[in-house]
C-alpha cells in the first residue's frame, strides 16, 4: 500500500495499491485544491509505503513523465 499524505496539515489523504494510482490521486487532489482556493494555492505531499519508508524519486519521476505523455 502506498499512502498519500498531506505533509502541510499532517493528514492522510488516501491509500493506493500502486504508485501510479497514488500519483494520479495527488494530481487530482491538487487540482481540486486549486479549483476551490485559487491557482496560487499549494499543498505539500509525501508518498510513503505502508511501513513508513519513502519511495524512489527516480521511479516517481518516471511515472510522472509517463502520465504527462498520455
Amino acid at each position: 500500500m502506498i499512502k498519500l499524505i498531506d505533509t502541510f496539515n499532517h493528514t492522510l489523504i488516501s491509500k493506493h495499491f500502486t504508485l501510479k494510482n497514488a500519483i494520479k490521486a495527488q494530481r487530482n487532489h491538487l487540482k481540486a485544491i486549486k479549483k476551490r482556493y485559487g491557482n496560487s494555492s499549494y499543498i505539500t505531499y509525501a508518498l510513503e509505503n505502508e511501513d513508513g519508508t519513502e519511495n524512489d524519486w527516480e521511479l516517481i519521476d518516471e511515472i510522472r513523465m509517463q502520465l504527462d505523455s498520455q
